[in-house]
């Protein structure tokens, strides 16, 4: 028997976008209405209304609520919302796009009832250039492979954003229909986030020729030295973090919940993290630490010091850890 309410659980907007347009895929007919709200921006009287009223010209109707957690979340609007949710009208789907499940025991044990709940994982990158192809294809767009996986290796850390990105690609070449490498690169930005990681990576594995140059790339981009070692430290903590939540078993999820990070970023966090050895991330912290120190009491000038920690000029470290 299908559904007739579904929940889709993510904080990454490209996941669910692709699992909502495959589920409307099954389910739409010629004679199918479709509706879309934001929660966030429609008043809730006018969507519930729409919701338990059938469609004047269609067979069935479909209703698809995005950022419904913000319904959720006022109290005025649970009796009304099990009501639809109970509902013996066959003729109405919705379908609720969510960060998480509701926190409220009464809507909990109505969601475990009486809703297909579908909570997504972070998709590989083969499923990631499926969606590309697919999305592009409909609006009659082309991307070859290699500039495909230069998107998608840009958005690494924030593939939430895909669905955006694409649709800032097709309006930048609306007229060519065919998206290259350039475009990417010019739209997409690196996330600096990489450029931090690579950096850490470069230095704990001793190449210190890849260190620099990725420093003194950012340097071109006029980041400050200080603030590239701030993000360097502050890449080290989550890593760490991540680190002593692995060891205490927890999953993906609880680690997002934990660092009150997306799901997708933890991810990546983790499988960072897993690269590094918890004792060379201890002790590049507390060099940090001692450097730090230095620059803002005007013993050492930062740009002179970061370049010495790069290169491993300094040896000193601290008993003072701060996390």
């Amino acid at each position: 028997m299908i559904s007739k309410n579904y929940a889709f659980i993510s904080q990454n907007n490209t996941h669910i976008q692709m699992r909502i347009q495959s589920l409307l895929k099954t389910l739409l007919k010629e004679t199918t209405e479709v509706l879309k709200y934001d929660c966030s921006e429609t008043n809730f009287a006018h969507i519930y209304e729409e919701m338990i009223t059938p469609s004047l010209f269609y067979d069935e109707k479909i209703i698809v609520l995005s950022n419904a957690d913000t319904i959720f979340d006022d109290k005025e609007n649970h009796t009304q919302w099990i009501k639809v949710i109970q509902r013996d009208n066959n003729d109405i789907f919705l379908v609720l796009q969510m960060s998480e499940i509701p926190r409220d025991p009464q809507i909990k044990k109505v969601f475990e009832l009486y809703i297909d709940v579908q909570d997504i994982t972070p998709l590989s990158s083969v499923n990631l250039q499926n969606y590309i192809q697919s999305d592009l294809l409909k609006d009659g767009f082309k991307m070859d492979f290699a500039t495909q996986q230069i998107l998608i290796e840009r958005l690494k850390n924030q593939e939430e954003s895909l669905y955006e990105y694409l649709k800032l690609l097709k309006t930048y070449k609306y007229q060519e229909k065919y998206i290259n490498k350039d475009d990417v690169v010019k739209i997409v930005s690196r996330p600096i986030e990489d450029n931090i990681f690579d950096i850490v990576k470069s230095y704990l594995d001793g190449d210190k020729v890849k260190t620099i140059q990725l420093f003194e790339d950012l340097l071109i981009k006029q980041e400050d030295p200080l603030s590239i070692l701030s993000m360097i430290g502050r890449k080290l903590n989550d890593l760490e973090d991540v680190k002593r939540c692995l060891h205490a078993g927890l999953n993906q999820r609880q680690i997002s919940e934990r660092m009150h990070i997306s799901n997708g970023k933890a991810y990546y966090l983790i499988r960072e993290a897993k690269s590094i050895q918890k004792k060379d991330i201890e002790y590049t912290i507390d060099k940090i630490n001692v450097l730090d120190y230095k620059i803002k009491s005007g013993r050492m000038d930062k740009t002179v010091g970061v370049y010495l920690f790069l290169t491993g000029g300094i040896h000193e470290s601290s008993n003072d850890r701060h996390y």
